[in-house]
């Protein structure tokens, strides 16, 4: 038996522990949704066992969906920049169980490229001395200028390093012309401009049937609006749920 709501998987960029969607998360399990979370294998890993693709990450994401699914649930994917690209890649064999993929201010790739293809590394990321972790430059810049400075400072102090290398890892699938898939585009972004943000989906994704959403916002909107982002999933499945 299926149930009328799907569960809504979050899935973080770099550098970001899962409870940064909190403000985000709070306001749509209050409204009847059910959420889970990824911890990203990739954030803070012990420096002796420091991945070096992000699979391990895929293979987080479809263990959940898998739970979801034996529970009779379809599924929602709500990645947040890297994020993006693992959770595109945890579709493959589960198209038909994903009702939407939500991507926002997220990477976005061709199958067989990585982001290292596309340039070197931007000038805000620090590497440690043996280059397999990395930290990002001035968060609050690139991240937070619009989050109010408290909020922002607690969102700061989570941060932790993460695994550099699963930069180079090659898109196997691209989940994003396999299921429903909708770009929440942040136009004040500092860490990835809205015109990379526009490119990938005008380029990369040409002809996938991609949706759009622009939100005046930073990097990180589930921190500056929260309920904005909340509104936009709920609709985006409140509105698949009256096709069914």
């Amino acid at each position: 038996m299926s149930n009328s709501k799907p569960v809504i998987i979050f899935i973080p960029g770099a550098w970001h522990p899962p409870e940064c969607f909190a403000p985000t998360t709070k306001l749509l399990s209050n409204a009847g949704y059910t959420v889970d979370l990824i911890h990203s294998a990739l954030l803070d890993p012990p420096e002796n066992d420091v991945p070096t693709t992000y699979f391990p990450d895929v293979e987080r994401i479809q263990a959940r969906m898998r739970e979801a699914i034996s529970k009779g649930y379809k599924v929602v994917l709500f990645a947040h920049s890297f994020g993006g690209l693992s959770a595109s890649a945890a579709i493959e064999g589960f198209e038909e169980h994903v009702q939407h993929l939500i991507l926002c201010a997220a990477w976005l790739l061709p199958k067989g490229s990585a982001p290292t293809a596309f340039g070197p590394d931007p000038p805000w990321f620090k590497l440690n001395e043996n280059k397999t972790l990395v930290l990002p430059v001035n968060p609050q810049q690139r991240f937070y200028h619009d989050v109010p400075e408290k909020e922002a400072e607690k969102a700061i102090a989570s941060l932790k390093p993460f695994a550099y290398l699963p930069l180079t890892t090659v898109t196997p699938f691209e989940g994003y012309r396999a299921v429903p898939t909708t770009y929440i585009m942040c136009t004040q972004d500092q860490a990835l401009s809205l015109e990379v943000q526009e490119m990938q989906v005008r380029v990369f994704a040409k002809d996938s049937g991609i949706n759009t959403v622009k939100l005046d916002s930073s990097h990180s909107p589930f921190f500056s609006m929260p309920s904005k982002v909340a509104e936009v999933i709920a609709g985006l499945v409140g509105r698949e749920q009256s096709q069914i």
